[in-house]
């Protein structure tokens, strides 16, 4: 799985995800493999949930007068590195096991 790099400013993905995927990969303990997959799992659920192509982000009111402060749950991920993920990676196949040819990935 090939993840290349537009230029050192803006990246498809973001270099930590990247490493979070190589260790869903490459790491030959099931343990870390397996919690690893479940992060990314987790962070790709989470930028789903919230669901907002919108980067503008002022637009979310604090109202300190009525006793309430509005909390906003921003992911780590952007819809448009799930988007990168979703169409220029076989992440999904490498994660779930699945070669090919029919044949696993995993090995116990």
């Amino acid at each position: 799985m090939c993840i290349k790099l537009v230029s050192a400013d803006e990246e498809d993905l973001p270099r930590w995800f990247c490493d979070l995927i190589a260790c869903n990969v490459a790491v030959e303990n099931f343990e870390i493999q397996s919690a690893t997959i479940g992060i990314v799992l987790e962070l790709i659920q989470l930028t789903r949930s919230v669901g907002s192509d919108d980067t503008d982000h002022s637009t979310v009111e604090h109202s300190l007068t009525g006793g309430t402060v509005s909390v906003m749950i921003l992911p780590a991920l952007l819809p448009r590195h799930l988007k990168y993920l979703n169409g220029n990676t076989i992440y999904y196949k490498v994660a779930t096991g699945y070669h090919s040819n029919g044949t696993t990935w995993w090995i116990y």
